[in-house]
């Protein structure tokens, strides 16, 4: 017996994230998570604009840019949609409602995947989590939005830097792009702290906040390339294949953020056990 509990201890590290990925059901869980986020996904996106596009900062052009982490076919589908909803105010209020509470709903689902890898039941309220969804649901259009000014608004802040403050602009030049990654963390490491029902420290979400940012980044620009290089979707699924793409990315998506999750909840069993070894 003795023996055996020294093999299990002598496992290499990712041999027991693996047991504790599989363990978990990741795969069901990310498959709830993306069918809501493929529910929110238009209302979201179609808010995101309208609330954009009321600013002088949007143009054709523009929403390219803010779009551009989707493959081309994608994102065609994406702003045909835009065109053809947001002629009307009132139903651009209706989109608003839809897309924050559909969010609210893939958010907790997150809650309810968090509490499963870190082995807790929920014992708040029903009401207390769907408003926590409401307000991550928030945060995310807000980060949103601030990166989209800080990368598509940058080029213009940056022409008026290099005119009065140009000895600030390589160090702007670096900021516009590290500030949104920064953003990124802040938001999915609140979102890991305070979605599961178990009390975390900030510090102890931001290894899987780091790990899901930086793989969310490569994998979009990585499937984007691939998709609009190499894939052969359109032959496939022919006048479909945007929205297969999509759905595709989507259910990715949904992975990362649950393996950021479980990175963070293996670390913190990881530590645990070696602080009542010493």
């Amino acid at each position: 017996m003795e023996k055996e509990g020294e093999n299990v201890k002598k496992k290499p590290i990712i041999f027991r994230a693996v047991k504790s990925f599989l363990d978990d059901d990741v795969p069901a869980m990310a498959a709830q998570l993306a069918f809501y986020i493929n529910t929110a996904f238009f209302p979201f996106i179609v808010f995101l604009f309208i609330i954009i596009s009321s600013t002088p900062l949007l143009d054709e052009s523009a929403l390219y840019d803010l779009i551009a982490f989707l493959p081309n076919q994608t994102a065609t589908i994406v702003l045909d949609g835009l065109r053809q909803v947001t002629a009307s105010r009132t139903l651009a209020v209706i989109t608003g409602v839809v897309s924050i509470w559909s969010m609210s709903n893939a958010v907790a689902t997150v809650s309810r995947a968090l509490n499963k890898f870190y082995d807790v039941k929920e014992n708040r309220n029903i009401l207390y989590i769907r408003l926590l969804g409401i307000i991550f649901a928030l945060l995310i259009l807000v980060t949103i939005i601030l990166n989209f000014i800080l990368l598509v608004g940058g080029s213009l802040i940056g022409a008026v830097m290099i005119r009065y403050l140009p000895q600030y602009y390589a160090l702007w030049h670096i900021l516009r792009f590290l500030v949104p990654f920064v953003l990124m963390i802040v938001l999915f490491a609140s979102m890991y702290k305070v979605m599961p029902c178990v009390n975390l420290s900030f510090k102890q979400t931001l290894g899987g906040a780091f790990f899901t940012s930086c793989l969310w980044i490569v994998f979009s620009s990585v499937f984007s390339y691939y998709v609009n290089n190499f894939s052969s979707y359109d032959i496939i699924y022919g006048s479909i294949a945007g929205i297969v793409v999509l759905f595709t990315w989507i259910f990715v998506t949904a992975y990362i953020i649950l393996i950021g999750g479980e990175v963070n909840s293996f670390l913190a069993g990881h530590f645990s056990k070696r602080k009542r070894e010493f």
